[in-house]
């Protein structure tokens, strides 16, 4: 029992007490490793291998402190400390992190880093839900003239208009029109030439003065029902989703696959786009506004090899990135 006597300058007093228990000490607690959450990257440099930051900054010791950190994959060795970065092949990895305390007790925990090779990938949009997509902002979309292009595999859909790419309100839309048409800008513009299932196809937006000029499908130029007056697109492309931060979902989101997305500044003649469509591009090409070719293969960003403008990837997963369209 501590007791607290207090007195001022008049000599008056004032007096308190508490309690202090002391107990024995009890058995020490099993320190907690987390290596984390499984990783899945892609070479893309195709150079054998890439760098993974190993990071052990969620594992703690309730009664004590963390002296030791053991990374190791297979018995051997990777790095003794907290957090590193190391370089991982190709290939799967399962890399074990064993943490102790200061009393010496150990725990363990895994995980699986996955390394991908360079390679064609595109993105698989809402197969398993309704709100997967990517946004991609502050893009420098031409004021007059426009091409844009990608590749899409359609593989579901639950409505009639599926939304490829929302560049903005109403209007500012390119879809998919299931029942009584093929590819579409916004409602009121679209081809009679269906897009089939479960199949690869290109399709290519053309606009000029304003106006919207030529669909292609597949290289072919198609017979367009409707005006042809369009409004332009925004700086905001939001690709798989009809509304903009769609995180509720909308059964109207695109259900399937994209790959290979192009913006142009100019008129693209047939010629140009047949000869470019089944070919990737470098993204130093004239005229080139943005190139997003998907093949990070993993993560969570899509990388514009052209005007720098990369997008962010909403509610994806690593199984989401699949083999890309068929080009060379």
């Amino acid at each position: 029992i501590i007791h607290l006597t207090v007195t001022d300058d008049n000599n008056l007093s004032t007096s308190a007490s508490f309690k202090v228990r002391v107990n024995p000490a009890g058995e020490n607690q099993v320190p907690v490793s987390n290596a984390g959450e499984d990783v899945s990257v892609t070479d893309l440099y195709d150079e054998g291998g890439t760098y993974v930051m190993l990071d052990a900054v969620s594992s703690f010791d309730s009664d004590g402190v963390l002296v030791d950190y053991r990374w190791t994959e297979r018995g051997i060795l990777l790095s003794s400390k907290a957090r590193e970065v190391k370089r991982f092949t190709v290939g799967e990895h399962i890399v074990t992190l064993e943490v102790t305390d200061n009393e010496g007790k150990k725990a363990t925990d895994s995980m699986i880093i996955t390394v991908r090779p360079k390679g064609n990938y595109a993105l698989r949009f809402n197969s398993d839900s309704n709100n997967e997509y990517a946004v991609i902002k502050n893009i420098q979309v031409p004021e007059e003239n426009l091409t844009i292009e990608m590749w899409i595999k359609q593989e579901g859909t639950t409505s009639d208009t599926d939304a490829l790419i929302n560049m903005g309100e109403d209007g500012q839309r390119l879809t998919i029109k299931s029942s009584d048409g093929g590819a579409s800008w916004g409602i009121d513009n679209y081809t009679q030439s269906r897009i089939t299932l479960d199949s690869w196809h290109h399709v290519a937006y053309v606009v000029e003065e304003k106006k919207l000029k030529e669909i292609y499908i597949d290289g072919v130029a198609q017979t367009i029902v409707g005006t042809k007056n369009i409004r332009m697109p925004g700086p905001i492309f939001q690709i798989a989703a009809f509304f903009q931060d769609d995180d509720d979902g909308s059964d109207i989101n695109f259900n399937g696959v994209i790959d290979e997305l192009r913006i142009w500044s100019d008129v693209r003649t047939s010629s140009q786009i047949n000869s470019n469509k089944d070919k990737e591009l470098t993204g130093s090409e004239a005229d080139l506004v943005g190139y997003w070719n998907f093949n990070e293969g993993s993560g969570i960003k899509l990388l514009d090899s052209a005007g720098g403008k990369d997008g962010d990837l909403k509610n994806m997963e690593a199984e989401d990135w699949v083999e890309g369209a068929p080009v060379q």
